[in-house]
């Protein structure tokens, strides 16, 4: 049941809601939409659904940022988008002063929740890093900032904020075709930038405009296309040539690969049978009476459930594979009494559980970054 927290009134249960959606994803978006018409019996409450009013869902409270009204007969219909309350504590908070200073993320992360309301816990470890003339805005967008800086991501319960390089774990939790994976549909997309067969990259300038060092890598399917996908980059950071070309290394890539499935959750006893949340990895196992096949080790990078319809079944979308799967992908030739099996990379796979498991803890890991 959703609860309504009108500006300036008393909490009070919501009725009358349909598609009624939250979803959460590893970006850090978390958001909860749903549709409402106005009728004699809420027409007071559905009047107070206003901008910056708050909905409370399953203890988490949600901010009205968008509000869509359209006649409906002799009445009107409201589309309302809410946004976690930590996002609109972020916004309203100004910061009045510009830094320009090497600082840890806990430190830069007191000095942007300072007079939110909001708490932190960074797990893991993070090299300190350098800001020009950072500040002169709002918290939210300074957040943005260092979490994109620091390459990590976060989570958000109430108003605690989780900091990590990676939030999820690794589970032994499994989708199954015909057990408890309703539908399955993935897409591999090349558009926009997606493919990249070749970095060039320029590492930290001499002062006179030149840099000090470059490498040229190329990825395993460099030949494989008509022409080549460039991608050009120059960062101040890198002084040694070896770590440029690690970091280079890293930015080839054969296309976005991701999946979606609809998941059927299982009930044993009152308990259910696989627990999992955003960013764990799980297994996805889809198996076809005529032997073709999928078999993947995928990361969780979005939940949309249906908080108000408990028969509804969640949608996730699947990403950040273990291996590479793209680029079996690419070569791929599905006969139909061929099983494609794209975990191949188990050597990767185990190498990045042993990484995600050292840390023992529950939202990440504590790997280095690229220096």
């Amino acid at each position: 049941m959703l609860a309504f927290h009108p500006i300036g009134g008393d909490p009070e249960p919501l009725t009358g809601v349909y598609d009624c959606t939250r979803k959460r994803t590893t970006d850090g978006d978390y958001s909860l939409s749903f549709s409402i018409d106005r009728t004699e019996t809420n027409a007071e409450q559905f009047d107070a659904l206003q901008n910056k009013a708050k909905i409370e869902c399953e203890n988490e409270l949600f901010v009205i940022d968008d509000v869509q009204r359209e006649p409906l007969g002799d009445s009107f219909t409201k589309t309302i988008t809410a946004n976690h309350e930590m996002f609109d504590r972020l916004q309203a908070n100004g910061i009045k002063t510009s830094y320009t200073a090497t600082k840890s993320i806990n430190d830069w992360l007191e000095t942007i929740l300072a007079g939110t309301g909001l708490d932190f816990e960074v797990i893991g470890n993070f090299d300190s890093q350098e800001f020009d003339n950072f500040g002169m805005t709002d918290s939210l967008t300074m957040f943005k900032n260092v979490i994109e800086q620091f390459e990590c991501e976060y989570r958000v319960v109430g108003t605690h904020l989780v900091i990590a390089k990676l939030i999820g774990d690794v589970t032994d939790a499994q989708f199954r075709h015909g057990h408890n994976l309703k539908t399955f549909s993935d897409e591999y997309d090349t558009s926009n930038g997606a493919l990249v067969t070749e970095v060039i990259a320029y590492g930290k300038n001499d002062g006179n405009g030149n840099p000090t060092i470059s490498v040229d890598v190329k990825s395993a399917n460099f030949d494989k296309f008509e022409r080549p996908y460039i991608k050009i980059i120059q960062d101040e950071r890198f002084t040694v040539e070896s770590s440029l070309q690690a970091y280079a290394e890293s930015l080839l890539s054969d296309g976005n690969y991701s999946a979606k499935v609809e998941y059927q959750e299982l009930v044993r006893n009152g308990l259910k049978l696989h627990n999992f949340d955003i960013g764990d990895y799980i297994y996805c196992i889809y198996e076809l009476s005529s032997g073709v096949g999928i078999d993947l080790q995928p990361r969780i990078v979005s939940i949309e459930d249906y908080p108000e319809d408990p028969t509804k079944s969640p949608v996730l979308e699947l990403g950040n594979f273990f291996a590479d799967i793209t680029r079996n992908i690419m070569g791929l030739n599905k006969a139909a009494s061929q099983q494609v099996k794209l975990t191949t990379d188990t050597k990767k796979a185990a190498e990045r559980i042993d990484a995600l498991s050292a840390e023992a803890v529950r939202y990440g890991d504590s790997e280095g970054e690229i220096s």
